[in-house]
């Protein structure tokens, strides 16, 4: 009988420590950095793959793919798989939230750095290599079940958890039971490639190991997006500050015009690679325009572009095509959207990949960058700008706006019919392109802030207290 209450005194025990939350004092700017942070791991977990993979194509000029995430220690983006290892290391050992939570995040960032330090097994290998091979898959393995047990214990319900809650558990519980399945699959390849088939690559076009690294961090990061409350963020507290004020409605407008302009350009260059048709490109860096032009003789210099597709080129200017389109109904409905900004620049990332130029990436980018402020307010802007400058900047919207689509659509014209012309002058075009497209994006912040400030001093001047009849 002692010993076993003994024994449940200790399990007790046990779960009490389990349950304690670590003493960190309660402070609303502390909160927004542990969202931010958690949100920046997220982001680390979702775009290691990606990064990776793509700029060890555009810095080789080549589509070969390696066999597996840590292979890529052996490329020329040795230093981003070291440094994103590293980094998401450095925050799970110092992550504190309950213990049980501080106990496995202390695990998993301890093995990412054994992941990071101990490289996996090279081609041609020593006996040592291999040795530090077997260790690197340990250390792997043990990150990656600590990933998914990590994701397991973020489903915690409070007294009273909220509905946004309840759908953070379900993609918690999603996540985990992804990491554990990617596991339990690498384990099984990995017998199959030393125990059953020593020596043959087990399905080596699909790159087996690589697809379930990536499904394993790509679950790990955006479980860690959704603990920072990026989606299902739970309802403001009572007595919490209602956000509100004039919608920036000619800020829109400016994301809207770029969006659609760079949606239009990478039509333009869907088109011209779907005319090449069944012509594989030689490397990442292409031409969107085929023979028989020829780039140091024509202004535009055949369009060029770059493209992560080894396939043939109509299969590029689809793809070109068809996110394009998606960027121009998109700036031109959804830009006003809460993620709309977010959205535009994701689809500048994928247009530039799939061979929309880069003009109009670039374009895309800068109207996701002013599609995410369309529903701010305009401090930053009103303190930068002067106040003297602010008056007659928004009384030029929205003429500004008229040399921007003239000037960008009479480039292509003098281009066409004063080729020689635009061949010597064709950075100075680009640079008026760019004065033109700040002063466009000035005009249009600074019509907004003024809107802003006749809104805040409309109320206050008609709360004035109006004299009563026997006063007057």
């Amino acid at each position: 009988m002692i010993i076993q209450f003994r024994d449940r005194l200790k399990k007790r025990k046990f779960i009490e420590w389990l349950n304690v939350t670590s003493n960190t004092p309660a402070h609303p700017h502390l909160d927004r950095s542990y969202y931010f942070l958690r949100k920046s791991v997220g982001v680390i977990g979702i775009a290691t793959p990606f990064v990776l993979v793509i700029l060890t194509m555009i810095l080789g000029n080549s589509f070969v793919i390696s066999d597996s995430i840590s292979s890529y220690y052996y490329t020329v983006t040795r230093n981003i798989f070291v440094g994103s290892m590293c980094a998401v290391a450095i925050f799970l050992i110092c992550y504190r939230y309950e213990n049980l939570d501080d106990f496995v995040s202390t695990v998993a960032g301890a093995s990412a750095i054994g992941v990071a330090l101990f490289p996996t097994t090279p081609d041609n290998a020593t006996g040592l290599q291999i040795a530090i091979g077997w260790a690197h898959g340990s250390f792997a393995v043990c990150f990656i079940g600590s990933l998914a047990f990590m994701a397991l214990i973020f489903r915690k319900k409070g007294p009273k958890p909220t509905v946004e809650k309840l759908w953070r558990n379900q993609v918690y519980l999603l996540c985990s039971i992804t990491i554990f399945e990617c596991v339990v699959l690498l384990i099984l390849i990995a017998v199959i490639q030393n125990l059953i088939l020593p020596g043959k690559p087990w399905l080596p076009s699909l790159h087996p190991i690589l697809v379930l690294e990536c499904f394993a961090l790509w679950a790990f990061g955006f479980a860690w997006f959704v603990k920072g409350e990026t989606i299902w963020q739970d309802p403001p507290k009572e007595g919490s500050p209602a956000l509100g004020g004039v919608p920036n409605s000619k800020t829109r407008d400016v994301a809207s015009t770029l969006g659609i302009l760079a949606g239009l350009l990478g039509v333009i260059h869907g088109v011209f690679e779907i005319l090449q048709r069944n012509v594989a490109p030689s490397g990442v860096f292409i031409s969107a325009m085929g023979p028989p032009c020829q780039p140091n003789k024509v202004w535009p210099f055949c369009f060029p572009a770059m493209t992560i597709i080894p396939y043939y080129y109509w299969v590029t200017g689809v793809l070109a095509i068809i996110v394009s389109l998606i960027i121009l109904v998109w700036a031109a409905v959804f830009v006003q959207r809460k993620h709309g900004g977010l959205v535009l620049i994701l689809l500048s990332i994928i247009q530039l990949l799939v061979g929309g130029g880069y003009i109009s990436p670039i374009l895309c980018f800068i109207a996701g960058v002013i599609g995410t402020r369309i529903k701010v307010s305009s401090t930053w802007w009103r303190v930068q700008l002067p106040d003297h400058w602010q008056p007659g900047l928004a009384k030029c919207w929205p003429w500004s706006l008229i040399p921007f689509v003239f000037w960008l659509a009479g480039y292509v014209f003098l281009g066409y019919f004063f080729n020689e012309f635009m061949l010597i002058f064709f950075t100075l075009g680009l640079l008026l392109l760019a004065i033109i497209t700040v002063f466009t994006i000035l005009t249009g912040f600074a019509y907004d802030i003024q809107r802003q400030t006749d809104a805040h001093r409309a109320p206050s001047a008609g709360g004035l207290p109006q004299p009563q009849d026997g006063a007057r």
